[in-house]
């Protein structure tokens, strides 16, 4: 095969059992891509429909940590994706080395857990978290791919029936397993779960030889602690990778992000362990998992990270008080913070910070377009400087009230609901600190009719 659509086939990176990989360029001065071609044709309509389904979820996904699909089509009766092309090495092809100390195997997870969690609040389920689907690119950065199973909490209509078994089994959850419906995201969880276990000891959780037995060890028996397996892992690691694995979804932890957030807990908690010899990290060119081996020592981590950390600084940096940028500081904020412990940069990552919560505060005193806009803003606050939003709040609170008591002086202590009402609606500055000013000034009004 020379074409795939309209790209040019410049060799096969990797063939599975569902389809086939290839870089490949648009034209001679185009980036390279990565296309996967499914194997079977149209004529299985249901593979194609998931196919499909792949490239319309994975395309409307946009984060640092997902590898994203830029195009898709037909090409033979074959549906095909074009994705931006990842250099780097499968964390599979790493861990084929042996387990990672247990400080690289948290950042590698946490970082994971920060794109699944940006896809969860899409509405995005991957359903086939595994090491296999997870890219180390050459600046030491997680980056998730291959959403081939993933469904859509916002589709109306599903492709995956009860009794159905999709996904990769030493990484499923039970639930997943049994074939159930209504798999949700903390599916996810316990494949990064499986995947930390995984790094943590180099074994998954669960050991058979065959797919049934497997299957039957995931839905039914608790694996060994990663603690009994490697006594250098912490007991609060190991506690924190089980709760994970926990069979009842219900007991797992909520969503990546909280996982994510016990992991860092675990780690600060855990005594410093010694760290092994450094091993060289098979790094190379890879859209989905094939490589050309490059040796490269974990120091280019810690280099790519200082990098990374640059880069992500400089667009946090860039940032304006707007409702959309104020939603894609929280990603960077976590990945700053996560890559500032490599380089004792946390102070510039709080300046930043504060500098857009600030923005956003005067955005919302100053702003002239309704309540609507301030609303909005102030609901990303929170998730920014949760102590700002508290004080914003404490301090609007005491000016509605206060002019609410004002007005309610005149005509025999009945405040002037639509006076007031139109004083908040034109926007007074020191009114709109907060949205709960305009809700606070109601409260009171309505406490002194009933009275």
């Amino acid at each position: 095969m020379r074409h795939v659509g309209p790209y040019e086939i410049t060799r096969e990176l990797g063939r599975g059992a569902h389809g086939v990989v290839y870089e490949a360029r648009r034209g001679p001065d185009s980036p390279r891509v990565a296309v996967k071609v499914l194997l079977r044709s149209t004529s299985d309509r249901e593979g194609r429909a998931r196919f499909t389904r792949e490239a319309q979820i994975a395309g409307k996904l946009r984060h640092p940590g997902i590898v994203p699909v830029i195009d898709f089509g037909l090409h033979d009766e074959h549906p095909y994706c074009v994705m931006e092309f990842c250099e780097g090495s499968s964390l599979a092809r790493l861990l084929a080395a042996g387990p990672l100390p247990p400080a690289d195997a948290v950042e590698i997870v946490a970082e994971v857990a920060a794109a699944m969690d940006y896809a969860h609040r899409t509405g995005v389920i991957h359903r086939d978290l595994k090491p296999g689907n997870i890219m180390i690119d050459p600046q030491g950065r997680a980056r998730v791919t291959d959403f081939g199973l993933a469904r859509d909490r916002n589709l109306r209509e599903s492709l995956t029936r009860t009794g159905d078994v999709l996904g990769t089994p030493v990484t499923m959850a039970p639930e997943q397993v049994r074939g159930e419906r209504g798999v949700d995201h903390r599916a996810d969880v316990y494949a990064l779960g499986a995947t930390l276990y995984r790094c943590l000891t180099g074994r998954y959780p669960h050991q058979a030889r065959g797919a049934v037995e497997l299957m039957e060890q995931v839905c039914s028996r608790t694996p060994p602690a990663p603690g009994e397996l490697d006594p250098r892992i912490s007991p609060e690691l190991s506690a924190v990778c089980m709760r994970a694995l926990e069979k009842l979804p219900a007991e797992r932890y909520p969503s990546c992000e909280a996982f994510a957030a016990a992991l860092a807990a675990a780690l600060t908690a855990a005594a410093p362990a010694p760290r092994r010899r450094r091993r060289a990290l098979a790094l190379g060119v890879a859209g989905l998992g094939l490589l050309l081996a490059l040796p490269v020592g974990w120091a280019l981590r810690a280099r790519g990270r200082s990098a990374a950390f640059t880069t992500t600084l400089a667009e946090l940096e860039s940032l304006r008080p707007t409702a959309a940028d104020a939603r894609a500081a929280r990603g960077l904020l976590e990945r700053a913070r996560g890559l500032a412990r490599h380089t004792d940069e946390g102070d510039a990552v709080e300046a930043a910070r504060r500098r857009l919560t600030q923005g956003l505060l005067a955005r919302v005193r100053g702003s002239t377009t309704g309540w609507g806009e301030r609303a909005e803003l102030l609901e990303l606050v929170p998730a920014l400087d949760p102590e700002a939003a508290q004080t914003a709040h404490s301090e609007s609170l005491v000016q509605a009230l206060a002019l609410a008591a004002e007005l309610g002086a005149r005509g025999d202590g009945v405040p002037q609901g639509p006076e007031l009402l139109r004083r908040l609606a034109r926007g007074d500055a020191e009114l709109v600190a907060q949205a709960a000013a305009f809700e606070a000034a109601l409260s009171w009004e309505r406490q002194v009719l009933e009275a």
